[in-house]
């Protein structure tokens, strides 16, 4: 008993030191951890950064328009009279120089007739007077005629010629006129309409329309465009096509890009080219258009977000340089969805800060500079 009282003082000083080394050790492990934290508030963000060309990916231009067809034409006669026959139907599919309608051609056969007589009568006669001119020509040249006498012989052949050369061109026109009371299509095409029927009369002035014929072989397809997409469709550019009636998809051309803008929309009119050989894609029908946009060479997409400004308005970009943000005066152009155009001052390869506030954020460690 006496032997563990004296042993009870070294016991508390045992554990009057085992209790304070477990104080030290979660006091070191408190410091740790404000010094730690105080390291984090130490060190800035991180900042994204975005390599120009990396992503060529820019927004097409889209649109709806309108297929329109190749050639759309109301044929009318060249001469005057009265139909009568029709050779062919709405709706029907015909081919170049196929006949369409036919004139009453009694009076233009006469003209014909009556022209060839009097190109016949003209001929015998300018025969004639040549061979009496090269026989005074003779004459002449043996002095057994006079001058006065020549001249007169001459001057008879050379009307002689000119009066053939009248009727030849009269009777040409007379059988023109034959022809043309026969109504031919001009290209491959389908009738859309019939305006007369047999029996009516035709006019040159005025103009009487007889029938409308179209060209579906190829479609012109119409859109309008906002006038900041023009610097960037050019003719013979490519363009993906897509008729949604009827589900298909094709490939057009860009055959004309106006330099007008139509008023109050500030658009401008764009057609392209697309075939139609089977004639699937009916004339009028709504199409949706997709262009891929062409940028001006030398110039770069910026999010929006990474162009700042300066007191004095002018615009700049935050660039990478050797482990540093510096800061690059641009000058912006046209928005395109969130990024904007910018046409000179960066180089397609560089890096960029994608917010503007990066400026004085440090990069890898080393701070940005103005």
């Amino acid at each position: 008993m006496k032997s563990l009282f004296r042993l009870l003082p070294l016991l508390l000083a045992l554990l009057a030191l085992t209790a304070a080394g477990c104080r030290s050790s979660a006091a070191s492990r408190e410091n740790s951890g404000a010094a730690g934290a105080a390291e984090k508030e130490t060190a800035g963000p991180a900042v994204a950064v975005q390599k120009l060309g990396a992503n060529e990916a820019v927004p097409a231009i889209t649109a709806s328009g309108t297929a329109l067809p190749l050639r759309d034409s109301l044929l009318g006669s060249e001469v005057n009279g009265k139909i009568t026959q029709i050779v062919v139907a709405r709706g029907q599919a015909v081919k170049r120089g196929q006949i369409l309608m036919r004139l009453n051609p009694e009076a233009f056969q006469l003209g014909v007739e009556q022209a060839q007589s009097a190109y016949d009568a003209a001929a015998i006669a300018a025969d004639q007077l040549q061979r009496d001119y090269e026989r005074y020509e003779t004459l002449r040249r043996d002095e057994s005629i006079s001058e006065v006498a020549f001249e007169a012989i001459r001057l008879q052949q050379q009307q002689a010629l000119a009066r053939r050369t009248m009727a030849a061109a009269a009777l040409k026109s007379a059988k023109k006129s034959l022809g043309d009371s026969i109504l031919t299509a001009p290209y491959d095409g389908v009738v859309t309409q019939i305006l007369k029927e047999v029996g009516e009369t035709v006019t040159l002035m005025p103009p009487t329309p007889l029938l409308r014929l179209v060209d579906l072989s190829a479609l012109e397809v119409q859109i309008f465009l906002p006038e900041n997409d023009g610097r960037f469709v050019l003719p013979d550019q490519e363009a993906t096509v897509r008729v949604e009636s009827i589900g298909l998809e094709t490939t057009g051309r860009v055959v004309f890009v106006s330099s007008q803008l139509q008023p109050g929309t500030q658009s401008f009119e764009v057609r392209l080219r697309i075939e139609n050989p089977e004639n699937r894609i009916r004339a009028g029908s709504f199409v949706s258009v997709t262009i891929p946009r062409r940028l001006p060479d030398g110039a770069v997409l910026v999010p929006a977000t990474a162009i700042g400004q300066e007191p004095n308005g002018r615009s700049f970009v935050v660039v990478e340089e050797d482990d540093e943000f510096v800061k690059t005066p641009v000058t912006p152009g046209i928005v395109i969805g969130d990024r904007v155009l910018i046409e000179e001052g960066l180089p397609r390869d560089a890096t960029i800060a994608a917010t503007a506030a990066a400026l004085n954020q440090p990069a890898n460690g080393k701070a940005g500079r103005p």
